[in-house]
């Protein structure tokens, strides 16, 4: 940018623009395009079309720039479904050929372990460009950890990703108020070193579409690319020899020409403020604090991925807000026998406490019912709100129950699909064609785990096949988006933490933490989840005494950021919260007792239900 505020990419070799209006674009020197900020993921509806129609046609356009770390998940930005942008992505491809379509990718682990995995690619949101930005300089490496592209570039990949769809994004920023996701700040990088962030880039990602810099402009008292000229000759150096070779032109966003407003754009990994609904422009705000979701429990912050020196404004001001819709599917995983301090903290428990809990909202003090043992007696309860004076695991011929006054009939009742996922492995596992009412049913399931096997308006054959079905059959339904909207889903014997197994014995906390590891990604992926769905993941009862133990929520519309409370819990709670979310609270089961509102769990979430 000249003195008089034009455009003057070439004198660093740039010669692609982030824009957010025709007159940016139309201001654009010769040999520069331009890249359009849309900032909007609410599918190619008429706000979308009306954004995008006045820059088609335009010879200066490149492409969209559709979002900035997007999150699927609705924890850590406003939610934005992988469906949501292909529906924009492949709007324009129909009305703007040869635009390309582009998001920076949010890092939903680690700098160190990073992964998209279960977020978006060319298979689920028809995007063309992903950026990834690793920034590998930093106070605690003493220098540059450039391991942190390579991981990067190989989680990228493993998540769907094609090599020729990455965007590298190179650090040219440090110091400031920006936290790392190692306890350190990240901190300029020098000639020698980012000329090593590209060298370690280029083998990796030798023929990128483009590359990027972030950041040209400072914010939050940092350092940047506009106050360093060594680091503008090293950029300049390296654009000069990508245009110039005879693979694809290799093109990084320079600044734009400042608005009347000077803002910051958002943290890379937790975008706290979403963009205002009734504009175009408008880049999520930065006057917050955002959490990022790391393995650990500290709280961080990233800085942001682009390379303006202002952001678009917006004569609205933009709030943090959650949808008005009320919960939708719910998901409810239990698991067996197990103390919340033998859990919170462990070793033996990395995923749980390295990644579901920094996500997540938990509760503190959750109870199984007082002197409520073993297994059967609380699972009737988070059915019913009573045991039916049943204090053994006994199997269903003897312990079944006639009433119709629980939950899922109550469902069904009113209209509300339901089933329950019931686990089993081996030869010879429980297949689903029969009502699984026995221990001789399979190998690792456990009737006493089943509670609706205790119900004899649910057991005649037909109704039982229809709603009881094995855990093997979840991925597909939960793929294809037809699960039901209540689903009670049991572990079988070797990962749902039970003692005394002998597959599990070894280590039982960590075979169950493994199972969620690779069973609770799937459901936070899906679109039954991702539209205002609630996880809940609790335990059955206590090893020792009546707990606490542990009650976790992952929902579009809980707390999360880690949030936790020290309010008194027990299974009434889960099954009250359950009919107030789904409208059945006539009768309220559970009794008389549990039903203020300190009983049920609508602590754990920001709007509820």
């Amino acid at each position: 940018m000249d003195s008089s505020g034009h455009y003057s990419p070439g004198t660093a070799g740039f010669n692609l623009a982030d824009v957010s209006s025709v007159s940016e674009l139309d201001s654009l020197p010769g040999g520069v395009k331009g890249l359009v900020w849309l900032g909007l993921c609410n599918g190619a509806d008429s706000s979308f079309i009306n954004a995008v129609q006045p820059f088609i046609g335009n010879p200066k356009l490149f492409g969209f720039y559709l979002m900035d770390e997007p999150d699927p998940t609705g924890q850590w930005a406003p939610l934005c479904p992988a469906a949501n942008l292909m529906a924009e992505s492949d709007w324009i491809h129909a009305n703007a050929p040869g635009a390309q379509t582009f998001i920076v990718m949010m890092n939903f682990n680690t700098s160190v372990a990073p992964t998209y995995a279960n977020t978006y690619n060319p298979g689920n949101s028809h995007i063309d460009l992903y950026g990834i930005d690793p920034y590998p300089c930093r106070t605690e490496t003493n220098g540059c950890d450039y391991d942190m592209i390579t991981v990067a570039v190989a989680a990228a990949k493993s998540s769907g990703i094609p090599l020729g769809s990455i965007v590298p994004v190179y650090q040219a920023f440090g110091g400031g108020s920006w936290a790392d996701d190692g306890g350190g700040k990240y901190t300029l990088p020098t000639s020698s070193q980012a000329q090593q962030i590209m060298s370690t880039w280029a083998p990796l990602v030798p023929n990128p579409v483009f590359d990027y810099a972030y950041s040209w402009g400072t914010q939050s008292s940092d350092q940047a690319l506009e106050g360093s000229t060594a680091l503008q000759a090293v950029f300049a150096a390296h654009n000069a020899a990508s245009a110039g070779a005879t693979t694809t032109t290799t093109i990084t966003l320079p600044p734009i020409t400042p608005t009347t407003t000077t803002t910051t754009r958002p943290p890379t990994t937790a975008t706290t403020t979403s963009p205002a609904a009734t504009t175009t422009t408008t880049r999520p705000a930065t006057t917050t604090t955002a959490t990022s979701p790391v393995a650990t429990t500290t709280t961080t912050t990233r800085p942001p991925t682009t390379t303006s020196t202002t952001v678009r404004t917006s004569s609205t001001t933009t709030t943090t807000t959650q949808s008005s819709s009320t919960i939708g599917t719910v998901f409810l995983i239990v698991m067996e026998n197990t103390d919340w301090s033998s859990i919170k903290g462990s070793s033996s428990a990395p995923y749980i406490n390295g990644t579901l809990l920094p996500r997540a909202a938990h509760a503190e003090q959750y109870y199984n019912p007082p002197n409520m043992h073993p297994s059967l007696p609380n699972y009737l309860w988070l059915e019913a709100g009573t045991n039916f004076g049943i204090l053994d695991d006994n199997e269903p011929s003897s312990n079944h129950q006639s009433t119709t006054s629980h939950l899922v009939n109550m469902l069904e009742t009113a209209g509300i699909s339901w089933k329950t996922y019931q686990e089993d492995e081996g030869s010879g596992a429980w297949d689903g064609s029969s009502c699984p009412t026995g221990f001789n049913y399979g190998n690792r399931y456990d009737v006493n785990h089943n509670p609706f096997a205790y119900f004899t308006d649910i057991t005649n054959t037909t109704r039982c096949i229809q709603h009881v079905r094995p855990y093997s059959e979840f991925a597909t339904n939960l793929a294809s988006n037809t699960v039901p909207r209540y689903n009670f889903i049991v572990p079988d014997l070797c990962h749902d933490m039970h003692e005394n197994i002998d597959c599990s014995q070894s280590d039982r906390i960590k075979f169950g933490d493994t199972w969620l590891s690779t069973e609770v990604p799937k459901i936070l992926a899906s679109q039954a989840y991702l539209n205002n769905g609630a996880l809940f993941i609790t335990w059955d009862e206590a090893a020792s005494g009546d707990g606490p133990i542990g009650m976790i929520v992952l929902s579009p519309k809980a707390k999360g950021g880690g949030y936790s409370n020290t309010i008194t819990y027990h299974h009434s709670s889960t099954l009250r919260t359950m009919q107030e979310i789904f409208n059945v609270t006539t009768p309220m089961l559970g009794g008389p007792a549990d039903v203020t509102n300190a009983f049920d769990l609508r602590d754990l979430f920001v709007s509820f239900p």
